[in-house]
């Protein structure tokens, strides 16, 4: 395996053409180059988390090459490019990757700040994956939510060795969801710096919070990255409160679903001061 993410910027010009010369001549190696690609999101500058979720300017580089590439692999190659006959099939090829590489639930928060961090690069250049990504996104805070502990772990001086490894492991959980939450937040708000971004970014979402969130019980924080991004225009809370009402009122809906949809909206309802009425 050759690093050249980090050599001179000559020799990563040369391993990208030859990449997409190999991919172009052959596409068998398609999904052999897309993993090797996805799986350079992990992290490759040791275990140090970054300040405010934003990596330092030597790794900004390293991504940067790599997305690169991949940008270059999805206008040139047929079988991977996104916008052809072939649309699904090479939608099928990138998304496997990235879900066969995603880290572990339980891996050091570090290499997942990374991943999704990559994640967000590939929604920003490459649109018709958008609601793919965002909702593997949040499947993935979902089930971090869902196994993370919903009150404060003391210790005690009598745990014995295995209940030690539970609550660490309980609290890198934790840890894990703090993390990936912040970056989800500021995200939210960097896509939502004008009026079509908000309108793109309240579709992507209540389309994940309709399939992923809404289903699933015991959730108690991923669902106040709804809450936030309705607070950026008054008419984004009131189009959400009407999509929850429509699943109560909805006699097709499952009744667990509309007990959920009534839930939200208390929920929303009790902790918004931005909707009045």
């Amino acid at each position: 395996r050759v690093p050249w993410v980090k050599r001179s910027p000559k020799l990563v010009e040369l391993y990208q053409g030859l990449l997409v010369d190999l991919v172009s001549a052959h596409n068998y190696y398609t999904v052999g180059v897309l993993d090797s690609l996805v799986l350079q999101f992990t992290n490759a500058f040791g275990d140090k988390e970054w300040e405010n979720n934003n990596p330092p300017e030597a790794e900004k580089q390293y991504y940067q090459h790599v997305h690169k590439t991949l940008r270059v692999l999805l206008q040139v190659v047929p079988i991977v490019l996104t916008a052809i006959i072939h649309c699904s099939r090479s939608r099928e090829l990138l998304l496997q990757s990235i879900v066969n590489r995603f880290p572990y639930l339980k891996v050091d928060s570090h290499i997942q700040e990374c991943f999704l961090y990559n994640l967000f690069q590939i929604i920003d250049y490459e649109p018709a994956l958008s609601q793919d990504l965002y909702t593997l996104i949040i499947n993935r805070l979902v089930a971090l939510d869902v196994n993370t502990p919903r009150s404060v772990l003391e210790l005690s001086q009598d745990r014995d060795m295995f209940d030690m490894e539970d609550v660490l492991s309980e609290r890198s959980l934790a840890h894990t969801l703090d993390t990936l939450l912040a970056m989800m937040f500021r995200y939210l708000r960097s896509q939502c710096l004008d009026w079509g971004g908000m309108k793109s970014t309240y579709s992507l979402m209540l389309h994940t919070f309709e399939h992923v969130v809404l289903p699933t019980h015991a959730t108690c924080h991923v669902q106040f990255l709804m809450f936030y991004l309705c607070s950026f225009k008054p008419v984004l809370g009131e189009a959400f409160l009407n999509a929850l009402w429509r699943k109560v009122t909805s006699p097709h809906v499952p009744p667990v679903i509309r007990q959920a949809a009534a839930s939200y909206i208390g929920s929303l309802l009790s902790r918004a001061t931005y909707i009045t009425n």
